[in-house]
């Protein structure tokens, strides 16, 4: 379970110390639940799920729901207003399935790039061509 804890709060990009706060717990307390040196209580899961720790993942092994990190988190917002920056200029409001292609499309495009962060805007341009014809 210690594993878990650490992984999570390292996916997050928190370190012990800011974990700790969070929880209104100390850093030693942390580095004992990540040790495996004790297990968390339910107050302090309760309160790092407030931050974005997945706690059945941290329980069970068991990812419970997409759990995004911060820079994940980023990265999708800026996918979205790319999209709809898009959709504007292209003047088209495509269906669930369509937008959520686009969506797709968006993630993919900048998890392929050298940088993980760079949205390619031809791609979007090329695929919102192809669907409104």
């Amino acid at each position: 379970m210690g594993i878990r804890l650490r992984a999570e709060r390292e996916r997050l990009g928190l370190t012990q110390e800011q974990l700790a706060v969070a929880a209104g717990a100390n850093k030693i307390t942390v580095f004992r639940y990540e040790g495996g040196a004790h297990l968390p209580t339910l107050s302090f899961l309760v309160a790092v799920e407030a931050v974005g720790v997945d706690v059945g993942y941290v329980l069970d092994g068991k990812r419970s729901m997409v759990v995004l990190g911060l820079d994940d988190a980023a990265l999708l917002g800026r996918a979205l207003a790319v999209i709809d920056d898009l959709l504007d200029k292209h003047h088209f409001s495509p269906s669930e399935e369509v937008h959520g292609r686009l969506i797709l499309q968006v993630l993919k495009d900048a998890h392929s790039s050298a940088s993980g962060s760079k949205i390619r805007m031809q791609s979007l341009d090329k695929l919102i061509e192809e669907l409104t014809k």
